[in-house]
């Protein structure tokens, strides 16, 4: 019995990740190019508080349920939304929030994907910034010992 219980939840969990990538597809598709009804996003008890289009709104309600459901180490989710970002309009510019969230703590992650998607020259931009972070850093820790 406890074996098939734990497979249960196995396969239970594997869907929930599914259907979330899922969920966050359509978060992404709609603050990028909906013109469709939008009444889920003024309803929502955040965003009918907040000044703005639907779709800063929507980009908005996207970055906190990233915050509040994606996990330290791999950022699965945050990876979803920027690979469907890419994908959806491959010359469009790519929300802050996700590339600073990324470019802190996944930067192989978000300069593989760039790459992989023909982004080049905001690979190379971020692959400076991290080289010129990563020198900061060990320069005042460096000057921190002494």
């Amino acid at each position: 019995m406890r074996r098939f219980d734990y497979s249960l939840r196995r396969v239970s969990t594997r869907s929930l990740r599914r259907n979330k990538s899922k969920s966050l597809t359509f978060f992404v598709d709609f603050a990028a190019y909906s013109t469709e009804d939008a009444s889920w996003v003024a309803l929502s008890p955040e965003a009918s508080t907040w000044e703005g289009s639907l779709a800063s709104k929507a980009w908005r309600l996207l970055e906190r349920h990233l915050h509040r459901h994606d996990s330290a180490p791999v950022y699965r989710y945050r990876l979803v939304v920027l690979e469907r970002v890419l994908a959806t309009n491959r010359d469009g510019k790519i929300p802050t929030f996700l590339t600073d969230f990324l470019l802190r703590n996944q930067p192989q992650s978000l300069l593989k994907t760039l790459i992989r998607f023909d982004r080049l020259s905001e690979a190379f931009r971020y692959s400076l910034e991290t080289i010129q972070v990563r020198v900061a850093l060990f320069v005042h820790c460096a000057g921190s010992t002494r």
